[in-house]
């Protein structure tokens, strides 16, 4: 009885790393997928910073901006890339107060928005960087 008892608890050891294994492979590629496409999220917040420029409606300019920093600052941090939802969060702050405000983005609020962005920028190059450089193989 003992022996089918071990046997039984060794069956259920291994299936449970296996599950853990299969669902942190999945993980894994979730994280990787995301990685991937920071640069098409960066790309639209740009694409949206710079319509502020030359936007007559500043206000829905900056509604969008705010919900596709929003989006990135929200889902970041679940992805293994604390920094880019941190960097996010804080652009996201500056245009919820830009908004709250309900005054046009003067040329010093600008330079923040960029100062931001280039923030932004530089963290989501960062995690780039760390995801496509490979890792040593630790000894055993």
């Amino acid at each position: 009885m003992a022996r089918n008892r071990t046997f039984l608890q060794d069956s259920l050891h291994k299936d449970n790393r296996a599950a853990k294994d299969t669902a942190q492979q999945t993980l894994d590629e979730l994280t990787a997928g995301y990685i991937k496409r920071l640069p098409g999220k960066l790309d639209a917040i740009r694409l949206a910073t710079r319509s502020l420029l030359g936007e007559a409606n500043t206000r829905h300019a900056l509604s969008e901006l705010q919900t596709l920093v929003h989006k990135l600052s929200g889902s970041a941090g679940a992805y293994d890339c604390s920094a880019v939802g941190t960097a996010a969060r804080t652009y996201e702050n500056l245009i919820e107060s830009c908004l709250d405000s309900g005054a046009e983005p003067d040329s010093a609020t600008l330079d923040q928005f960029a100062q931001n962005l280039a923030r932004l920028e530089s963290a989501i190059s960062l995690r780039l960087s760390e995801y496509t450089t490979p890792r040593p193989e630790s000894s055993k």
